[in-house]
């Protein structure tokens, strides 16, 4: 970054409403990604807002990976990649003018590939560190690969951040962005099925 203000920082940051991820244990394990950028006096949009999309290669095993770039061409910015749900970079001008990134990316799929760093992936299903991987629930134990020295970190070593998500274009009069969805299917990564039975609304 150059001299872009840590108020602007924290106002863009603030109206981009990058969406958390929902995980849910089921009979398939269904995961949402949504990040939006809205037309708002708060985010410096700079004109007509727009969603394009280009291929930025295949992953080892042949799937094609798309980079969806949204925004503004004068305001905010944001790039995100289908590869992990991953968002690349966030990009606004200084008060000169100059535009650059306030995100860790890298600039290739191989990169993300090779280095795995976790920037700005969707992680799961699970954040942080498992020791030694194992768990229980029930009475029942789960182990789960270790790829942290002798621990499994953010899902373990082909995790959400690993994985080719399907993305949806929202493409509104107020907003633009992208919905990524992907489903982890029971036992993946040795993470447990449906563990419990879904309640009833009889209200």
């Amino acid at each position: 970054m150059t001299d872009v203000s840590r108020r602007a920082v924290m106002l863009g940051a603030g109206a981009l409403g990058v969406g958390g991820v929902a995980a849910m244990m089921g009979g398939s394990t269904p995961a949402a990604a949504a990040t939006a950028i809205p037309s708002s006096s708060a985010l410096p949009t700079g004109g007509k807002l727009s969603i394009s999309s280009e291929p930025f290669g295949s992953t080892t095993d042949g799937v094609a990976v798309e980079r969806y770039t949204f925004g503004s061409a004068h305001g905010v910015q944001v790039q995100m990649l289908t590869y992990g749900a991953t968002l690349q970079t966030i990009t606004f001008g200084d008060r000169h003018g100059h535009r650059q990134s306030i995100l860790l990316g890298l600039p290739t799929l191989a990169n993300y590939i090779a280095e795995s760093p976790y920037f700005g992936a969707t992680i799961g299903r699970y954040g942080n560190r498992i020791a030694k991987g194992k768990f229980s629930i029930d009475g029942k134990s789960y182990q789960i690969p270790i790829n942290n020295g002798e621990n499994a970190l953010h899902g373990g070593p082909i995790g959400f951040d690993k994985k080719v998500w399907k993305a949806t274009v929202i493409k509104e009069t107020s907003r633009v962005g992208v919905s990524f969805h992907y489903v982890s299917v029971d036992g993946e990564m040795g993470f447990p099925p449906k563990t419990w039975t879904p309640r009833s609304n009889t209200r």
